[in-house]
């Protein structure tokens, strides 16, 4: 009788261990709605703001939260982009770009090994120019502006690719600053 109520409690404790960990992983399994992620890419300007600098560069983190269940969610980024200054050697554009924007993931099927979306939101940047012959003529300035674009999720296991195109409208002293950045970027789910 020892031996049998020895046995009735190795299987408890062992089915007692096996449900925890079934519940632990199914808890584990649930998508956090916060997650992290980087980009980078290239930067055209446009308009006015192209005639003054070449194609540049930036790179940036971002955090988003998405609601269970919901196609909308919010996400900020912080980015920096960078532009040579044409006719210059060792003059640059810079422009240090904080968003806040709603995301909102198209409707596909279910298991879509794709998932489009729309992106808009409100921006603050910083805006400055170096240059080492210019004679110590750097400029530097704070502006509000506004941007929107599309782009495409590619969800994997524990992170999602992305690409993104967005247009920037910056408004600036003399009408608008506009820039397009054309990025790539992961997202990680904790």
């Amino acid at each position: 009788m020892r031996h049998a109520n020895r046995g009735l409690k190795l299987v408890v404790a062992v089915a007692g261990l096996a449900a925890s960990a079934a519940i632990s992983t199914a808890a584990q399994a649930q998508a956090s709605p916060i997650s992290f992620g980087v980009t980078a890419g290239a930067t055209k300007a446009t308009g006015d703001f192209s005639d003054a600098v070449d194609l540049g560069y930036h790179f940036g983190g971002l955090v988003q939260w998405n609601g269970p269940d919901l196609p909308i969610g919010i996400r900020g980024d912080v980015v920096y982009h960078r532009f040579s200054i044409k006719d210059f050697d060792n003059a640059h554009a810079n422009i240090l770009a904080g968003t806040l924007n709603g995301v909102y993931t198209l409707p596909t099927g279910q298991g879509a090994p794709v998932a489009p979306y729309l992106i808009a939101g409100v921006g603050y940047y910083h805006l400055s120019t170096s240059c080492d012959e210019c004679g110590g003529n750097d400029t530097s300035d704070n502006k509000f502006g506004l941007n929107g674009g599309a782009g495409l999720s590619f969800p994997l296991t524990g992170f999602s690719a992305f690409v993104e195109a967005r247009f920037h409208h910056i408004f600036t002293d003399d009408g608008a600053t506009h820039m397009v950045p054309i990025s790539a970027g992961i997202i990680f789910r904790p």
